[in-house]
């Protein structure tokens, strides 16, 4: 899934949280990059899942970089 921030100086800071939380990425652009996310062997796995917690991920670290945003592109 592709995630986008507004502030190009935080990807580094957003990809460290999202890696720390069971989401590693990899950058794709200046403001992007493509997340994973890593579910437990038995755990089924779908696109409304991951994109749920990828969204309450970026939720919480959005809280803590107010004025700064992050979307998910797809």
């Amino acid at each position: 899934m592709r995630i986008e921030v507004s502030d190009p100086n935080l990807l580094e800071d957003l990809r460290g949280y999202l890696q720390r939380n069971g989401c590693p990425s990899e950058q794709s652009g200046a403001e992007t990059c493509e997340v994973r996310v890593l579910w437990p062997a038995d755990t089924v796995r779908t696109e409304n899942g991951e994109r749920l917690k990828i969204f309450r991920h970026l939720r919480e670290w959005c809280a803590d970089h107010p004025g700064t945003r992050a979307n998910i592109l797809g």
